[in-house]
């Protein structure tokens, strides 16, 4: 029973929160600034291992020229309360010198953003893939990525602090088949695309389309990523965030990591 794991679907990030608070699920893969927002909100997590890191997947688009300071003002954009999409919004305005209140905000997800674009009901779109895409043959045009930033936006994979030793098991099962599905998409690539396309809903020729820009660090890079390279993202995340006015913390995030978890190389 130590290996048993179920799988629990939920729509979004602040979901998974609430089942962690909750204890009713005991693990979950998240944007590294939710995980940080989970400890300001006393919750205690572990990262197990990083998933992915965003280098392109997450992006900005715009039905007219970004660069023409005249049209941004008063521009719709469409954007979410929390999570990656505000990350990468406040990322964007820092980056054109532009004040994020000269926008008005329009709280959907990059799914509801497909009909809200295809109404003119927005002017702009914070998304990511497949939806990016989707916009993009709908005449939007991509105006900014995370490909632009140092690493901001980080799948992780967290555990609750309670359970690490009595779902020991099962958390090491959890990780490896991450790995495992990683080795998998490799050597199988026309499976793997028929897998994917069935569990994303899209055309087996589009099927591997959620996974652009998105980097899945090796298991033999994760120690630097977990001990290195999350500190730093921790860092300009709580920076960028607090000078937008989005997160109030006391003290910088120190958020655990653990390595014990990570199968042997040669595994």
């Amino acid at each position: 029973m130590a290996a048993f794991l179920q799988l629990v679907e939920v729509p979004d990030a602040a979901s998974q929160l609430d089942l962690l608070r909750l204890e009713r699920v005991e693990a979950a893969l998240l944007p590294f600034d939710e995980v940080i927002l989970g400890q300001i909100q006393a919750l205690e997590l572990c990262v197990l291992c990083v998933v992915a890191v965003s280098a392109g997947g997450d992006q900005i688009l715009s039905r007219g020229r970004c660069d023409e300071r005249d049209f941004l003002p008063g521009a719709r954009i469409a954007v979410e309360h929390h999570g990656p999409g505000l990350v990468l919004f406040h990322a964007w305005c820092e980056h054109i010198g532009l004040d994020p209140a000269t926008l008005n905000r329009v709280p959907l997800s990059p799914e509801q953003q497909i009909e809200a674009w295809r109404n003119g009901a927005i002017d702009l779109a914070v998304s990511y893939q497949p939806y990016a895409e989707k916009l993009r043959r709908m005449g939007a045009t991509p105006c900014f990525d995370t490909s632009r930033l140092p690493p901001l936006i980080v799948d992780v994979l967290v555990a609750r602090n309670a359970i690490l030793v009595s779902h020991a098991g099962a958390l090491k099962r959890l990780v490896q088949l991450h790995f495992f599905a990683l080795e998998w998409m490799r050597q199988h690539p026309n499976d793997a695309r028929y897998r994917l396309a069935a569990r994303f809903g899209l055309p087996p020729d589009e099927a591997f389309l959620p996974l652009v820009g998105l980097i899945f660090p090796a298991l033999r890079e994760q120690g630097r990523w977990m001990t290195r390279e999350l500190p730093a993202v921790a860092r300009r995340l709580v920076s960028l965030l607090a000078r937008a006015g989005a997160y109030v913390a006391h003290a910088e995030p120190d958020i655990p990591v653990s390595l014990d978890f990570l199968p042997r190389p040669s595994a």
